[in-house]
């Protein structure tokens, strides 16, 4: 198989942790701005992707999403971040 992720993805902690969690082996790697990972797995130039969970293209391409059960990958919570003069206007 043949995997592409961002163009950081094979050099985080979170790429060695899934190979040795599942003893991943892929014959090419390929390197690619994430706007075109999604199209490149559904049209099939690549068959797996290091994709982002909340991308609405996974619906669209009816992609689908593997589990980690042994967490290899830690959660990712997101959170929203207000300027300070945003969330209090009045104290300009």
């Amino acid at each position: 198989l043949s995997i592409a992720g961002d163009y950081e993805f094979f050099s985080r902690p979170e790429w060695t942790a899934l190979q040795k969690a599942y003893g991943l082996s892929f014959r090419t790697q390929r390197q690619m701005q994430p706007d075109f990972m999604y199209a490149a797995v559904a049209s099939g130039d690549v068959d797996v992707i290091a994709g982002y969970t909340s991308e609405g293209r996974i619906k669209e391409y009816d992609l689908e999403t593997l589990a980690d059960p042994k967490h290899a990958i830690p959660p990712y919570d997101a959170v929203l971040l207000l300027a300070p003069r945003r969330a209090h206007p009045d104290r300009l």
